[in-house]
């Protein structure tokens, strides 16, 4: 995974808590949704990124005032207040979801991605644009079959594409 290059390059201690399958919002019939779990992470970190969001396809989008996870809005503001609070002065880095197969064309999609990167520029929190800067061409057959050969889960090399884009992020916080 990315996790380990950015390791290397960088000597970090990487904890990883992303936990497959899971959501950034509280889901009917599914556990663990990031805005609540966020409380259970080291209090030791001196980084903290996210990258999620996948999951949450078919979840309420909600708007921008909701402070409820239940909503993508309203997760997305509870995970983001909560990793400020627990992290207090300490980097925050908020990291798009990877492009995808049909996302170009998902208004849901979107419209996850647009709320990304509102409630984290209303918290002050830098974004990482891996869907439009990866450098990673899943509409291009030869680059889909490459780097992300299921149209969902970006294969060993793109990894390596993506550590290099994440790598300068982590150096700018």
């Amino acid at each position: 995974s990315y996790h380990k290059h950015v390791a290397a390059s960088l000597g970090l201690k990487i904890l990883n808590y992303g936990i497959g399958e899971t959501a950034i919002t509280v889901m009917d019939g599914r556990n663990n949704a990031m805005s609540e779990r966020y409380v259970l992470m080291s209090n030791e970190a001196d980084i903290v990124t996210v990258l999620a969001g996948t999951n949450d396809g078919g979840v309420p989008i909600g708007t921008m005032v909701d402070r409820v996870n239940t909503t993508f809005y309203g997760a997305l503001h509870v995970l983001y207040a909560g990793l400020i609070e627990k992290y207090s002065g300490k980097r925050i880095g908020i990291m798009l979801m990877t492009p995808r197969d049909n996302a170009f064309t998902d208004s849901h999609f979107q419209s996850r991605l647009q709320a990304e990167i509102e409630v984290a520029h209303y918290y002050g929190i830098p974004v990482l644009d891996l869907f439009n800067e990866s450098g990673i061409a899943v509409n291009i057959p030869s680059q889909r079959t490459l780097y992300m050969p299921d149209g969902l889960h970006p294969s060993a090399s793109a990894h390596v594409i993506l550590a290099r884009q994440i790598i300068p992020f982590l150096k700018r916080l």
